[in-house]
């Protein structure tokens, strides 16, 4: 079986070739495999642990990425998206400012240094 594969790749060179580079893994924690491309929506997200009880509540953002459709969007946490993408998060509340309200209330209310960041950059534009 062995030496059908080594005479079958050495007949068709360029058919193995185009195999072996399409088996070549993505690293998708280094910053230039990923860019977003923009913020779709908001929602409220609340975590509850095994009893029913609210360990954790925040606000999502559903992020498209460039170059990847509707099926591969992903939620970010708010306070994720504030410091990895400032600029896209200021962009998103810009081009929705009558359903954002929430959302920069929510983030005036916690007071946070990334949420003050993102506030002075929407101030500024």
């Amino acid at each position: 079986m062995c030496l059908f594969l080594l005479s079958y790749c050495y007949s068709y060179p360029d058919i193995f070739l185009s195999f072996s580079f399409s088996l070549k893994k993505q690293d998708y924690t280094l910053p230039e495999n990923y860019e977003l491309d923009f913020y779709r929506y908001h929602k409220w997200k609340e975590l509850k642990n095994n009893r029913g009880k609210i360990t954790h509540a925040t606000y999502e953002l559903k992020a498209r990425w460039k170059g990847y459709g509707e099926e591969d969007d992903t939620d970010q946490e708010l306070n994720v998206a504030s410091e990895d993408w400032p600029g896209a998060v200021v962009s998103y509340l810009k081009a929705n400012p009558s359903t954002t309200v929430d959302l920069k209330d929510y983030m005036k209310k916690k007071n946070t240094k990334t949420y003050n960041g993102v506030l002075q950059l929407l101030q500024q534009e």
